[in-house]
């Protein structure tokens, strides 16, 4: 056998193998068959900055770079753009991420600068997009160098479609990938134009420049679950793209490895040109290709993880052979890969802790050489697979190098997570976060962009600032502590650390050593305790002699305290008898602060009392109710404080107090329902109730009634019983006497008066034979003229004793001893 095709098959055999060894413990029982050579560069690498993204913990964060080292990178519904030294160009979520359910999936970078993010979620597509809804919602979209929208447009079936990779060629094409399990994906010049079945096919599909119309789409895969990862492409629009299928029908071409490995997943590469014609397609190992890249040459390379370690494998152009494939480590997962002019592999990882066999990864002028339970990685490759010519931890505990990059330059960028414990070098958000990493999110920890400069020279690496304010606390009371990283982020040089000192309402310990050797750390544990509320800002400061000699750390965090509010701030009583109790009235006390209310006193002064269920404290929003009295001792105005005596600001807190002392009285008064006036026509009578009592005197009152008009009468009664602490009710009434006088008859009868008549007649007969001067004819006849003129009138006469019009004022009186009081009644005769 021909030594070139037995290395091809030794390559195979050694992928495979170390997919599918015998586990013990969830590990692989023996080492790979193929070793990875060390070899020292001739450089030192450092950290040239690295920089949080955000406080808020994404579930998806993906990052792309162009040849000059310039970013996109997308959290969920954020796209930031960063120019090569870590400096912000724009962050923008106007076009897409204030549609709800929006999230990215994918990003890329053209050479001119534009970013180009595939997701799903409601968007605007624009004039002239392929196409302009579909129930999917995925959807590619361009942004300017400015992060103005290019074009936006969907690209889906009626299924779920999950875009995972996307790239872009030197045209200006897009090239997405991902997986469907939609039967209408939209196809052209397609492989596979059909669905192959199962829980879904991986797809790729190139969308031309403008966003309008597709250059080719197909289907990828069998009758099982397939899935793609990651696309790659050249110069001249050749795409690779990356995945795992367990589908043994998965479509093949050329394939380097035709049938499925094992019984369940294998990595699977597929080559096609610039027109969508598949150039090869072919498994690749029990193993799950995560991440891929093609170099300008042709050439595939793929990592992910195969058994316990990840893997690298290069592809040749045409598929026929494996130029290599080796393992990285144990406990290993390589997530993304780039590649350089020369053909050195980049990979960008996650190692995880484990006991039994202890994880591993080969370092090679390392700027970080430990890690705690999770911990990001970065590993350079040769051209031929054989040498690590770097590899670094990178981050504490929670940490991962999800997305790697290279420039022209063999400038190493990165983008992932870190829930703290990472280096922070230059950093446009130099915040160190100190938030616990969201649960059930792909990305561990907070967001983070990094890149690794071929430069010598120790470098200290420390957040700017130590933010507090997220997690304020109550003045007196202290936060938890916070682990600051201090690092040499160089993989040469040592530090020298003078001193450390701080300033402020912050304390530290520290485990640093007077000298911080190359590629090593140290942490400060740094506690916020303030002393007043409100802002509070400290440093601290490390001297030492690493350029940038001193470095401060900026301190700031939030004191929280009580806040007492006080309604109403004044009360005021009413007249009051002296040492009579008033009805009670309230303030109500309020904490709106964001500390509890700590209450020492309470209290009043002058003629009041108080009560209260306040107790010793209130809680933040709480409230409590102060209750006041006024019993005065002396007539006059009386005038008192109540006094809250706390821990909030401003201490004491008042409430000013008032009243009216009066002497004790009967209390003769118009009660709250009667009325002190009347009117009446003459000859009706007024009515008026008034009260007495419940003004401090006791006994028995005399009444009085003074001023009535002529034809009226004022009756009360005689006397009154009065008590001293409730007033009781009396009748007042007012009678009045008719101005006119009633007819003996109608003056409206039409009859005459015809007994006048009949009894002149009698008078007449009596008189006959009697004298002129009989006395008796006499009176009859001054009868009958009395009568006569009585009933001769016409209607009713004047009566000179009536009530007149008018309007009167009457004075009611009661008197007790040598006590009297008045009221006054207004009574208007109609």
């Amino acid at each position: 056998m021909s030594s070139p095709r037995r290395a091809f098959l030794l390559s195979i055999v050694a992928v495979v193998a170390l997919a599918c060894a015998p586990k013990v413990g969830g590990q692989v029982s023996a080492k790979p068959d193929v070793q990875v050579l060390v070899h020292k560069p001739p450089m030192d690498p450092s950290l040239s900055y690295s920089t949080y993204l955000s406080a808020i913990t994404p579930s998806i964060l993906v990052a792309a770079w162009d040849t000059t080292g310039n970013s996109c990178i997308v959290l969920d519904n954020t796209l930031i753009k960063l120019r090569n030294d870590g400096s912000l160009i724009y962050s923008t979520n106007s076009s897409f991420g204030t549609k709800p359910g929006n999230v990215s999936k994918a990003v890329s970078i053209d050479s001119q600068g534009s970013c180009y993010v595939a997701g799903a979620g409601p968007i605007t597509p624009t004039a002239g997009a392929f196409q302009t809804s579909i129930p999917s919602q995925e959807f590619i979209m361009k942004f300017d160098v400015a992060g103005a929208v290019t074009y936006a447009t969907y690209l889906g079936g009626s299924g779920v479609d999950t875009p995972t990779g996307l790239a872009v060629d030197s045209f200006g094409n897009a090239y997405l990938t991902g997986s469907t399990n939609s039967n209408d994906f939209p196809t052209a010049h397609a492989f596979q134009p059909t669905f192959g079945g199962g829980n879904s096919d991986a797809f790729i599909a190139a969308l031309n420049s403008t966003g309008s119309a597709l250059v080719y789409a197909t289907y990828l895969g069998g009758s099982n679950t397939d899935r793609a990862n990651s696309v790659a492409v050249d110069g001249t629009g050749n795409s690779v793209v990356t995945g795992s299928t367990s589908s043994a029908d998965f479509p093949t071409k050329a394939a380097l490895q035709p049938g499925l490995a094992g019984t369940c997943c294998n990595a699977f590469v597929a080559k096609l040109d610039s027109a969508g014609n598949v150039v090869y397609s072919t498994f690749l190992g029990a193993a799950d290709a995560l991440g891929g890249a093609e170099d300008s040459t042709g050439n595939a390379y793929l990592t992910g993880v195969a058994g316990s370690g990840a893997f690298i494998s290069k592809v040749n152009p045409s598929g026929s052979a494996l130029l290599y494939s080796t393992s990285l480590g144990v406990d290993t997962t390589g997530l993304s890969i780039a590649v350089d002019s020369a053909g050195q592999a980049y990979i960008a990882g996650q190692i995880q802790f484990s006991s039994n066999p202890p994880p591993s990864l080969p370092l090679v002028s390392p700027i970080q050489t430990t890690y705690s339970i999770d911990g990001g990685f970065v590993s350079e490759l040769d051209a031929s697979g054989s040498s690590v010519l770097f590899s670094t931890f990178l981050g504490g505990g929670a940490s991962s190098a999800k997305n790697v990059g290279v420039d022209s330059l063999g400038n190493i960028y990165g983008a992932g997570g870190s829930d703290g414990g990472f280096p922070i070098v230059n950093a446009i958000n130099g915040t160190f976060e100190p938030f616990p990493p969201c649960q059930g999110c792909t990305l561990t920890g907070q967001p983070i962009a990094f890149k690794i400069a071929p430069v010598s020279g120790p470098v200290l690496a420390s957040p700017s600032t130590v933010d507090f304010q997220r997690n304020p606390v109550a003045v007196g009371t202290s936060t938890p502590t916070v682990h600051v990283l201090v690092a040499n982020a160089a993989s040469a040089g040592t530090i020298a650390i003078s001193g450390i000192t701080v300033a402020g309402d912050y304390s530290q310990t520290n485990n640093c050593p007077q000298t911080l050797s190359a590629a090593t750390n140290c942490v400060l544990n740094v506690t916020f305790t303030p002393t007043v509320g409100g802002t509070r800002t400290g440093t601290i400061t490390i001297a030492d002699n690493a350029p940038g000699n001193p470095h401060i750390i900026n301190l700031i965090g939030i004191g929280l305290v009580p806040q007492i509010s006080l309604a109403p701030t004044t009360l005021s009583f009413t007249s009051q008898v002296i040492a009579t109790t008033s009805t009670p009235q309230t303030t109500t006390l309020t904490n709106n602060g964001g500390a509890q209310l700590t209450i020492s006193q309470v209290s009043v002064s002058g003629d009041f009392a108080e009560t209260n269920n306040c107790g010793t404290s209130v809680s933040v929003s709480g409230s409590c109710q102060i209750t006041v009295t006024f019993t005065p001792t002396v007539a006059g105005s009386r005038f008192g404080t109540l006094t809250v005596v706390d821990n909030a600001s401003g201490s004491p807190h008042t409430v000013s107090l008032s009243g009216t002392g009066a002497n004790p009285a009967l209390g003769l008064a118009i009660p709250s329902t009667g009325t002190s006036s009347a009117t009446v026509s003459a000859g009706q009578n007024a009515s008026y109730t008034l009260s007495i009592g419940g003004a401090g005197m006791s006994g028995t009152a005399l009444l009085g009634c003074t001023g009535t008009p002529k034809g009226a009468n004022c009756q009360v009664p005689a006397s009154q019983s009065v008590s001293s602490t409730a007033a009781s009710t009396f009748n007042v009434t007012v009678t009045t006497t008719s101005r006119t006088l009633t007819a003996l008859y109608s003056p409206a009868s039409k009859r005459s008066a015809w007994w006048a008549f009949v009894l002149l007649g009698i008078v007449v007969m009596q008189g006959r034979g009697k004298s002129r001067t009989s006395p008796s004819r006499f009176a009859w006849l001054l009868l009958l003229l009395f009568l006569v003129s009585c009933g001769g009138g016409g209607g009713p006469q004047p009566n000179p004793n009536g009530t007149p019009a008018g309007t009167y004022t009457l004075i009611v009186t009661a008197t007790s001893g040598s006590v009297t009081e008045n009221v006054s009644l207004t009574l208007t005769v109609q």
